[in-house]
């Protein structure tokens, strides 16, 4: 299945992209499952646009009992400018200092 990723574009529409997730998903032997998400930060309105996307999916859309946890790493800078939109889209948040 990830070789629809490969094979020209496999998505142009929402639903698409739901459907691709659905089957991937439902592929892995594992109950807990971790995607990490680069670069969100780097994306501007897209990227917090997306986001917003991928949890609506994953809580109304998401057809399977498995766990799946997203971790997005972002720049403390670029979480304070767009704090309220990260807000919307994210469950839990975390600061990391090194």
């Amino acid at each position: 299945m990830i070789d629809v990723f490969i094979i020209g574009s496999p998505a142009k529409r929402t639903f698409q992209i739901q459907k691709i997730l659905n089957d991937l998903l439902d592929n892995i032997d594992e109950e807990n499952i971790y995607i990490v998400i680069e670069d969100i930060d780097r994306s501007g309105d897209s990227g917090i646009y997306f986001l917003e996307t991928l949890n609506h999916f994953f809580k109304n859309n998401f057809k399977s009992e498995k766990k799946v946890r997203i971790i997005v790493p972002i720049s403390d800078k670029k979480y304070e400018e767009s704090r309220s939109a990260y807000l919307k889209c994210l469950d839990i948040t975390h600061n990391f200092f090194i």
